[in-house]
């Protein structure tokens, strides 16, 4: 709710990526319960397959009857991606933030290692300014959540209203995520040795009032329309 009342991803320029591939599928990896991939896709012509290593199958019948999207059951390692799932698009939204740079890099070559393009977004750079700028989106998308939740509201009402644990531990995640979002300079160092004929891009989109959401991308050459 966050990500959609703040605008956060709506300038990311995900929808002309894919069309510069010609690619109308994308596999995201630690989908966690897949709301922000679904975001991501929504108006850019992509259907999106859900995965992640521990899956949430129930939240992900429950977004594939409400978004239009599909969902693997199986659990997906996203360093070993099983070759049935060939879509040529891979993305993580708003998760890459919680691998460490050895995992996070393991779980780029692998895109490489089987010439699928990728797809990199986060809410925001590490920086507590730009985290900062995303606390009214999530205040907000806060305060409506125990009213709109399809279960426990009770508990949520009392747990965000009576007891406040829910948002000291939401600002304490936040916090947490803005301090190990990578860098631009570490991304770059990542896919700097790996293989194959790649272009890598990064970039940053405006949302309200001052945030930053960032994206890295690659591409293989090849696969380019203007290749």
């Amino acid at each position: 709710r966050a990500l959609r009342l703040g605008r956060v991803y709506d300038r990311i320029p995900f929808a002309a990526f894919a069309r510069r591939l010609g690619a109308d599928r994308a596999l995201d990896l630690c989908s966690g319960a897949g709301e922000p991939a679904a975001i991501l896709g929504r108006g850019t012509g992509v259907r999106f397959t859900l995965s992640d290593l521990f899956p949430n199958v129930a939240a992900f019948e429950a977004l594939a009857a409400r978004a239009g999207v599909d969902f693997v059951a199986e659990p997906v390692d996203a360093t070993a991606v099983p070759d049935r799932l060939d879509h040529p698009i891979r993305t993580v939204v708003s998760a890459f933030h919680h691998f460490r740079p050895g995992l996070a890099r393991g779980i780029l070559a692998a895109a490489v290692r089987d010439g699928k393009a990728v797809f990199i977004v986060e809410g925001f750079p590490r920086s507590l300014l730009r985290y900062a700028a995303i606390l009214p989106a999530l205040f907000a998308g806060g305060t409506v959540n125990p009213f709109l939740a399809e279960r426990g509201r009770l508990a949520k009402f009392l747990l965000t209203f009576v007891v406040p644990l829910i948002p000291v531990l939401g600002m304490f995640d936040g916090l947490v995520s803005a301090l190990r979002i990578h860098s631009r300079a570490e991304l770059e160092a990542m896919v700097a040795d790996l293989p194959g004929d790649y272009v890598w891009e990064y970039g940053t989109a405006p949302y309200p009032p001052w945030g930053r959401a960032t994206w890295f991308a690659g591409l293989p050459r090849a696969m380019t329309r203007e290749a």
